[in-house]
Formats: C-alpha cells, sequence, structure tokens
C-alpha cells in the first residue's frame, strides 16, 4: 500500500490491489473508484451488465469517456445511451454516421449538431430538419 505523500500506483495496480485486498466484497458495500481513466470506463463499460442502465448512461454521459468505449456503447438497446453517444463530443465519425441511420428513433437530429460527425453528414442532415421545417409550416 502507498503512502499519500508518494505517487499513486497507476490504475490497473491499484484495481488489481484492491481485488487481492477485498475478494469477496458485501453486496451492499460501497466502494468509491477513482472514475477518470478510459481504460476504467471501458472496463466497467464492457463488464456490467446490459441491464444496468444507469451505470452504463453515467459512462455514456462522463467527459472523459473514450471514442471507443462510445462505439461500443453505442450498440445498446437503452434510447438514452444512443442519445448521450449521439451528442457527446468524443465520439467518432464512424459512430456517428451509423447512429444517423437508425431507425428506431431520431438520432439523425442530434447528430446532425454533433461537430465529429463529417462535415457533409451534418450538411445533408441540416437539409433533411430545413426541409422538414418547411414542410410542417406549410402544412
Amino acid at each position: 500500500m502507498h503512502k499519500l505523500s508518494e505517487t499513486p500506483p497507476d490504475l490497473p495496480f491499484q484495481i488489481a490491489e484492491f481485488g487481492s485486498q477485498v475478494p469477496h466484497p458485501a453486496p451492499n458495500a460501497l466502494y468509491v473508484l477513482w472514475i477518470g481513466s478510459n481504460d476504467l470506463l471501458d472496463m466497467l463499460s464492457r463488464e456490467a451488465p446490459k441491464e444496468d442502465y444507469y451505470l452504463l448512461r453515467l459512462i455514456s454521459e462522463h467527459p472523459k469517456v473514450s471514442a471507443k468505449t462510445l462505439g461500443h456503447l453505442s450498440h445498446h438497446p437503452y434510447s438514452a445511451i444512443r442519445e448521450n453517444i449521439a451528442r457527446h463530443p468524443n465520439s467518432d465519425a464512424a459512430t456517428l454516421t451509423r447512429l444517423s441511420r437508425d431507425r428506431t428513433q431520431p438520432l439523425w437530429y442530434l447528430v446532425a449538431f454533433n461537430p465529429n460527425a463529417p462535415s457533409t453528414l451534418r450538411k445533408k442532415l441540416q437539409e433533411r430538419m430545413r426541409r422538414l421545417g418547411e414542410k410542417s409550416a406549410t402544412q
């Protein structure tokens, strides 16, 4: 165990040390982990039960989550997670392009304003929005 005055060990070491010190934590125990590492967020997103919508939604909103983790989470069935990813500033172009084609919900609207979406896609989606606005104004 390191002292507070020492440089903290790397995160994988901390997780391994935690696991060896508390191999079977009580189910109602509360542990605070430093959430700020892309590796930890990625690990949590992959290890969490798919039904843990709350945790996965929080990960999809985290400001330090990586594009890789967002890409993985963008396949989740919970719509709020996909909405977070469509508007997240760390989402990459490939993930945003795929989400813009999602027919189960209008994610294209959120992708249209994400600066990481390819500019041609953003223009196309914003033009679609303009046409829909004109169409509804004439009805």
